[in-house]
């Protein structure tokens, strides 16, 4: 499995989920705090307060879900939706959408990806350079912070 976060021009990043043959680019808009919201929901994944969260990343128009369900012995099922249009913002009916991709992968695995991408992004933008960046919202320090505790802990129960 793999899993890219990537920052582009000003307010859009790109998003990448692969599982063999299948394949979901997700565009992201700076419309929705994708990048946060992807912190926090591995961070509920890791600490035990979520067995199934997801995230929004927003295109215009359209958007992706990704849905995380820890499917338990450390494994974590991930399902990629999209939709028309904004299911979040109910622009959009929530029952109508494709699965694009599905991937199953450990847990910790999936919070190592997630953990390198803020690191990269950190590293190369730091606080204030990703502000600039993206615009309408704050690098999420503490959830990333978090992050990297919570994976220490995992990494040394499994």
């Amino acid at each position: 499995m793999k899993f890219e976060y990537i920052l582009e021009n000003a307010g859009w990043a790109v998003a990448t989920l692969e599982e063999g043959e299948q394949k979901a680019t997700m565009a992201v808009s700076y419309l929705h705090d994708t990048l946060e919201q992807l912190t926090n929901a591995t961070n509920r994944l890791l600490d035990g307060t979520a067995k199934n969260t997801s995230v929004i990343f927003m295109d215009e128009p359209g958007e992706h879900e990704m849905v995380l369900t820890n499917i338990g012995n450390g494994m974590l099922d991930i399902q990629v939706k999209w939709f028309n249009d904004w299911a979040s913002w109910g622009m959009y009916a929530e029952d109508k959408f494709t699965i694009v991709c599905s991937a199953t992968c450990p847990l910790l695995k999936f919070a190592k990806k997630v953990k390198l991408i803020l690191e990269h992004i950190y590293i190369t933008y730091g606080v204030k350079g990703y502000k600039e960046k993206w615009t309408a919202h704050e690098f999420p320090y503490e959830q990333y912070m978090n992050l990297l505790r919570l994976v220490k802990r995992a990494e040394r129960l499994y």
